[in-house]
Parts: C-alpha cells; sequence; structure tokens
C-alpha cells in the first residue's frame, strides 16, 4: 500500500493566509459554514486482501500482556475484504469551519471556542461532564458499556454525535438513520437512547419532554461523543483498554498538567522553587501505565521521559491540543467510577 497526504503544516498555512470567497458559485452552495478536505489517502499498489481486524486485535494482545489483564472488550474478528490495485482503502478528513470573519479554521480549534468558552477550561469541562454524576450506578455501567463498543467502531461517532446534537437541542432525533446501520451498532445506539429515554416511535423533531436531569445528562453525554470525535481512532482503541486497566485517572490528571504547562509555542515554565506535579505524576506511574499512556501522548506530538520524569516535545512533530482527550478521560473516569 501506499500513503498520499497533505502536510498540516502547509495545510495551516494556506487557510491561515487567504480568506474566503463567499460569491463563489460553491460557496453559495454550502449548507453551513464547513467545508471538508480529503487530507490523506491510503491506496493499494497491487490487488490484495484486508483483514481490518487482524492489525488492530494484534495491537489489543500486546497491551494485554503488558497490562496483564483480561478482558471483555471485543470487535468484528471477521471482516476479510479484497482490493484491486489502485483502490483507495482508507482516507482520512479534515473539517474546517469557516469563520465570521471569512477565515478558515481546522475544527479541533473551532471545538474548543464552541464547547470551551470561560477562561477556566478545566472548569468548563469539569461542569460539562458533570451531568454523568446524575447517573445511578446501574446506569453508568451499561452507558459505559456502549461508550466502551463505540471506542472500537468509531465510525458511529458521527452518528451519535447529531443524534446528540438534536437532544441537546431539545428535539427528538431522526432515528431512520438506525436502519442503515449494522445490526451491533444500531443495538448499541438503541440500548443508548432506551438509557436517555428517547423512545423510537416519536417522530423527529418532535420536542422532548425530559426533566432537568435529563437533559443534564445529556448534554454531559454529547459532550463526551463530541469529545472522542475529536481522537484518533487508534487512540480510541488505547482508551478503551485504559479504561480496564482503571489508569484512565492518573492520564486524565498527566493530560492536565500537560496542557496547564505547555502552550502550542512553548512551554509555561513553573516559579522557581516550585514542585513540579509532572514529575510527581509520572514517577508514580509503573512500566505498564507509562507504556500504554506514551502510545496516547505520542499521536499528540509528547513524550515522557522515565529518567528525568518529565514530557518534552516531539522534535518535527506539529502538537495538538490535548482538551478534547482530556474532556474524554474526565467523562470515563466519571463512568467507571
Amino acid at each position: 500500500m501506499r500513503k498520499q497526504r497533505i502536510d498540516e503544516n502547509k495545510l495551516l498555512d494556506v487557510i491561515g493566509s487567504r480568506k474566503v470567497n463567499r460569491e463563489h458559485s460553491f460557496m453559495k452552495q454550502l449548507m453551513m459554514d464547513v467545508v471538508y478536505v480529503v487530507s490523506e489517502v491510503i491506496e493499494t499498489e497491487k490487488p490484495c486482501t484486508v483483514d481490518w481486524t487482524f492489525q488492530a486485535e494484534s495491537k489489543l494482545s500486546i497491551l494485554f500482556n503488558i497490562l496483564k489483564l483480561q478482558s471483555g472488550f471485543g470487535m468484528n474478528s471477521e471482516r476479510k475484504l479484497t482490493f484491486s490495485a489502485g483502490t483507495t482503502i482508507a482516507y482520512k478528513v479534515t473539517e474546517l469551519m469557516i469563520s465570521s470573519e471569512d477565515t478558515m479554521e481546522l475544527n479541533c480549534r473551532c471545538f474548543l471556542k464552541s464547547m470551551i468558552v470561560a477562561t477556566d477550561q478545566k472548569g468548563t469541562i469539569a461542569s460539562s461532564v458533570d451531568g454523568l454524576t446524575k447517573l445511578s450506578a446501574e446506569q453508568r455501567l451499561p452507558l459505559l458499556s456502549m461508550v466502551l463498543e463505540t471506542l472500537g467502531s468509531s465510525e458511529n461517532l458521527p452518528v451519535l454525535d447529531a443524534m446528540l446534537e438534536q437532544m441537546h437541542e431539545g428535539l427528538q432525533p431522526d432515528l431512520q438513520v438506525l436502519d442503515l446501520m449494522e445490526e451491533r451498532s444500531r443495538a448499541s445506539v438503541e440500548k443508548m437512547l432506551d438509557l436517555l429515554g428517547i423512545k423510537k416511535a416519536d417522530p423527529p423533531g418532535q420536542p422532548l419532554t425530559l426533566t432537568q436531569d435529563q437533559n443534564s445528562i445529556i448534554q454531559a453525554v454529547n459532550f463526551l461523543i463530541q469529545s472522542l470525535n475529536e481522537i484518533d481512532p487508534e487512540t480510541l482503541i488505547l482508551l478503551a483498554h485504559c479504561v480496564e486497566a482503571k489508569i484512565i485517572s492518573k492520564q486524565r490528571d498527566l493530560v492536565k498538567i500537560i496542557d496547564d504547562e505547555w502552550c502550542l509555542e512553548q512551554r509555561c515554565l513553573l516559579a522557581e522553587g516550585a514542585e513540579d506535579p509532572e514529575k510527581t505524576l509520572i514517577a508514580q506511574l509503573t512500566d505498564e501505565e507509562m507504556e500504554i499512556t506514551q502510545r496516547i501522548l505520542d499521536g499528540y506530538g509528547f513524550q515522557m521521559d522515565r529518567e528525568s520524569s518529565s514530557v518534552s516535545r516531539i522534535d518535527g512533530r506539529r502538537q495538538q491540543s490535548v482538551l478534547p482527550l482530556f474532556a474524554a478521560l474526565s467523562a470515563l473516569c466519571i463512568l467507571s467510577a
């Protein structure tokens, strides 16, 4: 196989130095101020058979050995497809948002602007997922199970995102899309909707009659799904196993420290003589916990060092915002408590 991709740094330079022509016929056809760019493509160079789950399960097996887990988390085990030469078998789509100033921004930035508007970003995230605390222990377990299944089938996230956005606006979601989903995925989504008090028989667009607690729970679940939708699928699979390994609270604290101490351009320095919470936390991680946490942080352009108990930037890599990851970890901590 061969990979073709758009360099993210070049893409940022392009969208940062140009403005959108609103009068262009293409722009006039847009329903919303969103443009999708195919930023990465993987093609076959010759006819081949691909087992989609084999590599994923191989990685998960390695993680089981590292973490010494007996895990019930599973994925479809048989999904083999044969492709002719020159077939696109995978692609990555980057979502660009058009601002009111007619400039373009990566969707992650817009997500953070719309979902985290207060100065105290961590406090805002904490309040956004706080609705999950209103679930009983009996309700949290099936919701957590549904989320874990979704982490292994990230193609369901956009469907859930659209439904929850409608519910967050107080409307019955359009559930006809469920008929287009695979049976296992449909059953998982329906289970979540039942848990949230959404009846499939009700017509779409009808105002929902929900209690204040139900609205709070829906808002929190909506925030969680939107956060997961910002995370790379491979990282989602790792998160599922971190939940089962019971290390997500440590990871949440570390990610919070990373976001507190780092920005995209330079590291924020501690006051002289102040204790470094980053060193304290990393020193407490076991080798197994550090291994899987490093695999997650690698996708964001950061690496940990055991000897110095510190986090540093990976040279030549663009750092991504860790706030969606922090939001997801915060919500998963509540559900798995």
